[in-house]
């Protein structure tokens, strides 16, 4: 495992097991709140990333700098994984530099059926298919 992940994991050794309660009952409250903001069949559309993938050499030679990328690359898709939703990210194109960027649908959960039929729909679409 890349010892920048295992930093980050064991940054989970200083949580006692109080706070870790208090986090999960807050975390549920979070994902009901979340659930009841949308209306039936509502989803959540956003970039994927906020960023195209950066060159991969200066993260390796800087920690710092990878911590920062990383989180700037997680954070769009933490968000429904932390509220316990579903998510498919479609391409839809690319950056400035030619990589490739996506388009995020994200649901409830258990939404995962009509998550994947609207996310059909929106593919077709973005490739001008439809």
């Amino acid at each position: 495992m890349d010892q920048r992940v295992v930093a980050r994991t064991r940054l989970g050794e200083k949580i006692t097991m109080a706070d870790y309660i208090a986090i999960g009952d807050a975390r549920q409250r979070l994902i009901a709140v979340f659930a009841d903001s949308l209306e039936l069949g509502e989803l959540v559309i956003h970039p994927t990333v906020p960023h195209v993938a950066p060159p991969i050499a200066p993260l390796l030679a800087d920690d710092d700098l990878f911590f920062k990328i990383n989180g700037r690359t997680l954070r769009n898709t933490s968000i429904g994984n932390f509220l316990d939703g579903c998510g498919v990210s479609i391409p839809c194109g690319t950056g400035d530099t030619g990589m490739p960027v996506g388009f995020l649908l994200s649901g409830l959960q258990n939404g995962d059926e009509h998550l994947l039929s609207v996310a059909l729909s929106a593919e077709a679409i973005i490739r001008g298919d439809a």
